[in-house]
């Protein structure tokens, strides 16, 4: 069995896949999202970032499906039981994206080919998927991109989906 290293910027291939891994901002070393291609369909997932930097949003952009982090409700969280530089470390550029950066990010990479979002990596304590759901769905309304929206929800399983 061959090894693969998984850095940013260092693509490989599994099968007919072709994974790029690519660098974004979490409290961990060497984080990566992946944009992965078969063929001419392509799906990117990004979790556990803290904030859309441009690589990511550029790496991200004309996706067929778009799994992006919804981490949590920013009132919900402040208002919750978490100490205070637990609430600072997710609010911050290497912590967690809330559910409005998570609206803006799908704003800035969805496309007309963009065929679903779907939203990932929901904090039990600080977000519902309701509140995920409404708050992306309003930044999606307001770019005017139709793309089918759903929550992943904590625990159980998703897809699968279809691509083509």
């Amino acid at each position: 069995m061959k090894t693969v290293i998984i850095a940013p910027a260092r693509s490989f291939t599994v099968g007919d896949l072709h994974i790029r891994p690519f660098k974004v901002r979490h409290l961990a070393a060497e984080p990566v999202a992946f944009a992965i291609t078969i063929g001419t369909k392509k799906v990117s997932i990004a979790s556990d970032l803290g904030c859309a930097t441009p690589n990511a949003v550029n790496e991200m952009a004309n996706s067929d499906l778009l799994l992006i982090e919804a981490n949590y409700d920013e009132g919900m969280l402040l208002a919750g039981d978490y100490p205070d530089f637990l609430k600072r470390a997710i609010k911050g550029d290497r912590g967690h994206l809330s559910n409005d950066d998570a609206g803006v990010l799908s704003m800035k990479t969805a496309t007309d080919k963009t065929r679903k979002i779907v939203l990932v990596h929901l904090s039990e304590d600080n977000n519902t998927p309701e509140i995920a759901l409404e708050t992306v769905e309003r930044s999606l309304k307001r770019a005017r991109l139709s793309s089918e929206l759903e929550v992943s929800e904590h625990g159980l399983p998703s897809g699968p989906f279809a691509l083509g």
